[in-house]
């Protein structure tokens, strides 16, 4: 925005001049047991606190840096991250978090939602020096620009930002108890499918598969032309469901893609990443008459017409935590990156309860997964919602 645009009686100016980026050093042996400490770690990119901790005696090795409930805490490691805070308590922090006191013309709610435009985070990441560690300097943040109204002005916009990402907030949440209820409902039915508490008989992956197969290395754009076919990548499995999003196409031979066309009911696991939340992530193809082949990261498993285990009921027995957390474990190399081929996932042991059992959890999961799928559009709503009012709010026009 420039200053031509700027609404009527609001003021710019840097971030500098009208807040303080106060780094009051605390030494260890200053730090009493029982006080607050928040690391990066602790915020997350909705600006939520979790996992707070209080401090032991001799937990903290190094100075921190003070705040209180008047300070916003701002991650300037990795800016992109997001990690931007409003403590309601007093407390120490990382040195890689700087407390931000806003001063007596702003209002620390309105400069909350300031900086976490998202132009404003891609101008603090661009500003960041650093390859593995970008880190974005005090100095190179209090020269950042701000607009802003009167201070009545600001708080009634901060009113509405924090009504509609209330709204917002309270869908996740609904969305994250409804995917719990699902897990705990496999629980109880079927116990944790790695200690085997109920006793089921355990197949092994590769006695329950057709087919395992590696997918497509031919090079894919984002244009569709004539005659290409979508090619679903490592970012369209998303959780343990496949995204339509963010498609890429190839063109392949007929005889080809009569090998790697995916049919209802195909497996599809990550067997390839520098990221453990990716490898090993498997979803359940249902074209619902969409065709589509898949990249070489993939691996594709085709079960067999009788086999003891529901090809849904395999999805989330690989997706529960605790089997997850097993398969990264046994997916490290000495390189440090993850990798599965297709010898692993055969060996891969599964719990095999009667078909029946199977039947009756995937017929419940496939209404709560209509149920989740409704959430999720009523979330995209409110996301949509929000981000309009971001917009309008710091053009003057709320």
């Amino acid at each position: 925005m420039n200053k031509a645009q700027s609404p009527v009686g609001w003021v710019r100016s840097k971030l500098g001049k009208v807040a303080k980026i106060e780094r009051e050093s605390v030494k260890p042996e200053n730090i009493q047991v029982g006080t607050t400490y928040i690391g990066l770690e602790h915020i997350d990119g909705e600006g939520m606190f979790s996992g707070v901790r209080s401090v032991d005696t001799g937990d903290i090795a190094s100075n921190k840096f003070a705040f209180d409930s008047r300070h916003l805490l701002y991650g300037k490691l990795r800016p992109y991250l997001k990690k931007i805070a409003r403590p309601n308590f007093n407390g120490i922090c990382s040195t890689d978090i700087l407390p931000i006191l806003p001063g007596a013309h702003i209002d620390r709610s309105f400069l909350y939602y300031y900086l976490r435009q998202p132009q404003y985070i891609e101008l603090a990441t661009t500003r960041s020096t650093g390859a593995n560690l970008p880190r974005l300097s005090p100095k190179t943040l209090a020269e950042f620009p701000i607009l802003f109204p009167p201070l009545e002005e600001q708080k009634r916009i901060a009113a509405i930002l924090d009504k509609a990402d209330s709204i917002r907030r309270k869908r996740k949440k609904a969305i994250a108890l409804t995917e719990e209820l699902l897990r705990s409902t496999f629980l109880d039915m079927f116990g944790d499918p790695v200690t085997n508490p109920k006793g089921w008989e355990i197949v092994k992956l590769g006695s329950q598969i057709e087919e395992l197969k590696y997918g497509t290395n031919s090079k894919c754009s984002t244009l569709q032309r004539k005659k290409d076919i979508p090619v679903l990548r490592i970012p369209n499995i998303v959780g343990d469901k496949l995204s339509w999003n963010e498609l890429k196409y190839t063109n392949l031979e007929s005889k080809e893609i009569s090998k790697l066309i995916l049919k209802n009911d195909d497996l599809l696991f990550v067997r390839s990443n520098g990221n453990p939340e990716y490898i090993g992530r498997c979803a359940l193809f249902e074209g619902n008459g969409k065709q589509a082949v898949y990249a070489s990261y993939l691996i594709r498993a085709r079960i067999k017409p009788d086999a003891q285990l529901y090809p849904g009921f395999i999805r989330d027995i690989i997706s529960f935590p605790s089997f997850r957390s097993r398969l990264v474990r046994e997916a490290r190399t000495t390189a440090g990156n993850y990798n599965i081929n297709i010898q692993g996932l055969s060996r891969l042991k599964l719990i095999c309860p009667p078909m029946d059992n199977q039947k009756r959890y995937l017929t419940f999961n496939q209404t709560v997964s209509e149920h989740i799928v409704k959430q999720q559009k009523k979330l995209e709503n409110s996301e949509n919602l929000f981000n309009s009012l971001l917009q309008k709010a710091f053009r003057g026009e709320l």
